[in-house]
């Protein structure tokens, strides 16, 4: 049974050698090959790791999972991984007598009864990218009629054990806070429901839960039969007078580090300018961090903690900002991580000093409860879309499916103190899609503000405009080519003259598509829809906007398209006049991506 990020326990047959004899001494089996030099009997506690990167920073390891396993003399094998996960797999006393016995490649479980007698062979899995990313453990022996091999799980507060599967989907350290300490206000759960509103049927939702995995699958498709126990929380497994019980696979699970391209995207910021100085952020698997220039680039800072903490579910979907309060500039970090049942989401403010960040303790700001199921561990779909008005204020607007509900619901914060405190600005919406959808968020004229969002199954945007003193009323815009059954990504910037714009495209799982941009005025009003690229297909979208002297700067829109990095402009006009058309017909900027 290999162990895995996840840690996964899947079982390997070809891994399992029926016809060679161990010879070490006091061997209770002679089923398996091990290769190499002989086992030798410990009384002491076996411990290896393994580790392989998650994301790389100019070419150098900037995110690593490392994965520990302690093998102990009394029978209990603990997994722990450098995120906090951890559980332990036990084999009861009662199975006789029990040593432990290793060599360079193999770890040897060994049980020896008048009646039983087997092993459990652990060894690595390497995965296809080189890597040792899992270990596998096979267990062979002999019994004299037949007989039942137990072995018990625990994973703390935050397991869940399935018909071929153990999953820790919580890191140990988590609180399961008790709600009658939370503040009821702060409480953005939707209500239960069982609306189903559009037909993608959660398709491309991307779970890929975070947590250790302890899975037998391949042990089940070979033909054995395993039996859970809830209650007990332990796997039993009849045997026969002759058995190898092919692998189980101990593994990590984690979720990415980017956003997908075949999901839903809102341009979610991860670079920012302090002093002067860049500021690089992303998620290490245990913190969101960052990492500043030197040498004109050439060398960065080690990583800087902002002191996150681990996130929820949908990690790669957090952003971050900047604004000016009482000469400061702030920066803004909006998150969410798991809290036990509930998921929170918090704001953490970084105050400049000179070209270094102060960070002060995270804000919560609301929780909702989790909806691991859906969303993945101790998270619920979240996502956020972050910009400023013209007075500085910092507009957050989340996006999230509340544990017990099928549709989505958004929110969106206010914060007047460079993201100290914080005030509801728009209460929660809810019944928006029962699939993730895409928001936008970006400024207009006199504390105006603009939202901005669209479904997977429809084919309209659909967007509020703040007047200054409340949200109005949700307007929709027909005619944007976008289709249904499709997941929709989109960005918004401002320009100088406070006109507003929205890059968006639809993909599917395998395609990107047509990139457009929706031009409204500075009060909000709509004006037009003019395609940016029709010869590429392209994914996650950035509009931004250059400063240039001119009335509305230069316009850039980064994308993916084609497997390539897309950079497309506009240049403003030079006499100082704003285009009667959005884009410049011209040949896009194309650069082969890295691997």
């Amino acid at each position: 049974m290999p162990s895995q990020n996840t840690t996964s326990a899947d079982a390997v047959a070809s891994n399992a050698t029926i016809t060679a004899t161990d010879t070490s001494p006091g061997a209770a089996t002679a089923l398996v090959t091990i290769s190499g030099e002989p086992l030798v009997h410990t009384d002491g506690k076996i411990v290896r790791s393994f580790s392989y990167p998650l994301l790389k920073f100019n070419g150098e390891t900037a995110a690593e999972l490392a994965v520990t396993i302690t093998w102990d003399t009394d029978g209990t094998t603990k997994v722990e991984d450098n995120r906090g996960y951890s559980y332990t797999i036990s084999i009861p006393e009662s199975q006789d007598v029990f040593s432990l016995w290793y060599n360079s490649t193999h770890v040897d479980q060994r049980v020896v009864g008048p009646e039983l007698q087997y092993d459990v062979y652990w060894t690595v899995v390497e995965g296809e990218n080189g890597y040792v990313d899992k270990y596998k453990y096979t267990i062979a022996g002999t019994s004299i009629n037949g007989s039942l091999i137990s072995f018990g799980v625990d994973g703390g507060k935050y397991d869940k054990i399935e018909h071929d599967r153990f999953f820790v989907e919580q890191p140990a350290s988590v609180d399961n806070i008790d709600a009658l300490t939370l503040d009821p206000a702060l409480d953005c759960t939707a209500p239960a429901n069982d609306i189903q509103d559009d037909n993608l049927n959660r398709e491309g939702t991307n779970v890929v839960e975070d947590g250790l995995e302890l899975d037998w699958k391949d042990a089940i498709a070979s033909g054995h039969n395993v039996y859970v126990d809830s209650a007990k929380s332990s796997i039993s497994i009849p045997v026969g007078k002759l058995f190898v019980i092919d692998p189980t696979v101990v593994s990590s699970a984690t979720n990415s580090m980017s956003p997908f391209g075949n999901s839903t995207f809102e341009g979610e910021t991860r670079i920012v300018t302090i002093g002067g100085r860049l500021n690089v952020f992303y998620y290490d698997g245990s913190n969101i961090v960052y990492r500043t220039p030197n040498d004109g680039g050439k060398t960065w800072s080690t990583p800087i903690s902002t002191g996150s903490g681990a996130l929820a579910s949908d990690r790669y979907r957090w952003s971050i900002i900047t604004t000016v309060y009482s000469n400061t500039t702030y920066a803004s970090l909006l998150y969410w991580t798991p809290a036990g049942s509930n998921m929170n989401f918090y704001a953490l403010r970084g105050a400049a000093n000179g070209a270094d960040i102060s960070w002060s303790s995270p804000i919560l700001l609301g929780y909702t409860s989790s909806n691991s199921g859906t969303c993945g561990s101790g998270g619920a779909c979240a996502a956020v879309a972050v910009a400023t008005d013209t007075n500085g204020y910092i507009y957050a607007a989340f996006g999230y499916l509340s544990g017990g509900s099928t549709t989505y619901s958004y929110q969106i914060m206010r914060s007047a103190d460079g993201g100290l405190t914080w005030s509801v600005s728009l209460p929660q919406v809810n019944n928006i899609s029962s699939n993730r959808f895409a928001m936008a968020l970006t400024m207009l004229n006199s504390s105006k503000m603009l939202f901005a969002y669209t479904t997977s199954s429809s084919s309209n945007i659909f967007y509020r405009v703040y007047g200054g003193s409340a949200w109005g009323s949700e307007q929709t815009l027909s005619g944007t080519d976008l289709t249904g059954a499709t997941f929709k990504h989109l960005s918004a910037a401002t320009d100088s003259s406070l006109s507003a714009y929205l890059a968006y495209t639809n993909v599917t799982s395998t395609n990107g598509g047509i990139l457009k941009v929706a031009r409204f005025n500075a009060t909000g009003h709509f004006e037009l829809i003019e395609t940016a690229d029709s010869t590429l297909r392209n994914r996650l979208p950035n509009i931004m906007f250059r400063d240039n002297g001119f009335t509305d700067g230069d316009l850039d829109i980064y994308s993916l398209a084609d497997g390539k990095f897309m950079i497309l402009e506009r240049e403003a006009d030079r006499t100082g006049n704003n285009h009667s058309i959005l884009l410049e017909q011209r040949s896009p900027h194309l650069t082969n991506l890295r691997h």
